[in-house]
């Protein structure tokens, strides 16, 4: 004879998730013919929560103004239906659609919402990493907090790539910043300022320059420029990775020295070169208590409007070349400076 056996669910206590239970099931049937037949069996089983949720960060890093995309997706794993909603908990200037907070329904173990977010910091952002929280409920009860990061890596214009030049020496650019200026590069190749594209940046805000320049050589090198503004002066510290030499404001200081930011724009001019298998350039900027810097701007297609060389081939031309400049002005009296010619 055949018996068809249907599964079922089971009510059992109430467990915290992660932890272990022992359950012994015993099904009774009987048999015609044959009489009363009894199963048992022992069965560990984990306990879970009764849903599955994650919060994920869609593309890399953050670069200028871009909108980040970020998902959030609840699965069910319980035979009831579960109602709740998840709501982010967030700095009050950053721009969220299409809202900061979302209902839900799961009607059967398995059943999937997702809800896509659109998160702009503001402008004026440093950076650093921004942490994103969303706190989760069902059924009116407290589920956790999903946690991840939003980072927006220093902006970096680029210059590359060089063979190493002799110990003691300087790469081209490393003795005055000519945007307009092509250079003589790696393989007696023609390199010229670029701007980096978002794509190139690690999601932990690291400039891949294995992704920028494709193929492999022994050794190369590359100059990187950016340019951070401040409203105040201040004494920062510096982490880097990737970093062989840096000029700070034009003046060579180690790479375990002190940044002193002055008031308005200030530029930071390094020299990276390949490690290994991998070549990668990270900055971060911290205070003596090892936080993350937040009162300095570094969106590039400002501080660097009007150059428009490093946006198009640059050709080379003492009557239009457009140099960067460092100018240090003492005048504690001056409200602004105007520059002629």
């Amino acid at each position: 004879s055949t018996v068809q056996m249907r599964s079922s669910f089971a009510t059992l206590e109430t467990g915290v998730p992660g932890s272990s239970v022992l359950l012994e099931p015993t099904l009774r049937f009987a048999l015609e013919g044959f009489g009363e037949v009894e199963i048992c069996d022992r069965v560990a089983a984990r306990v879970v929560a009764p849903l599955q949720a994650s919060l994920d960060v869609m593309g890399g890093a953050v670069i200028g103004r871009a909108v980040k995309q970020v998902a959030i997706t609840v699965t069910s794993r319980s035979p009831a239906i579960l109602r709740g909603r998840f709501e982010l908990q967030q700095s009050a200037d950053w721009t969220i659609a299409p809202a900061t907070a979302f209902a839900y329904e799961l009607r059967r173990p398995g059943q999937t919402v997702r809800q896509t977010l659109e998160i702009e910091l503001p402008a004026y952002a440093s950076p650093g990493p921004y942490p994103l929280k969303v706190r989760l409920t069902a059924d009116g009860r407290d589920q956790g907090v999903l946690r991840t990061t939003l980072v927006k890596p220093v902006e970096w214009v680029v210059v590359g790539p060089f063979a190493r030049p002799p110990a003691g020496s300087l790469l081209q650019p490393e003795n005055g910043v000519n945007f307009e200026r092509w250079y003589t590069g790696a393989n007696n190749s023609s390199v010229a300022w670029q701007l980096v594209s978002p794509a190139v940046y690690d999601v932990d805000g690291a400039l891949d320059f294995d992704s920028l320049y494709e193929g492999r050589m022994a050794e190369r090198c590359a100059c990187a420029l950016t340019v951070l503004e401040s409203t105040g002066s201040e004494t920062v510290q510096i982490e880097t990775e990737g970093v062989e030499r840096l000029q700070w404001n034009g003046i060579r200081l180690r790479l375990d020295e002190p940044l002193t930011v002055q008031d308005g724009r200030n530029t930071m001019l390094l020299r990276t070169c390949s490690q290994g298998n991998t070549w990668r350039l990270k900055v971060r900027l911290t205070d003596s208590h090892g936080d993350d810097i937040h009162t300095i701007d570094n969106d590039l297609s400002r501080l660097l409007e009007g150059f428009q060389a490093i946006r198009t081939a640059p050709t080379v031309s003492p009557q239009t070349a457009q140099r960067l400049v460092t100018v240090q002005i003492s005048a504690p009296g001056a409200r602004e400076v105007a520059v002629l010619g």
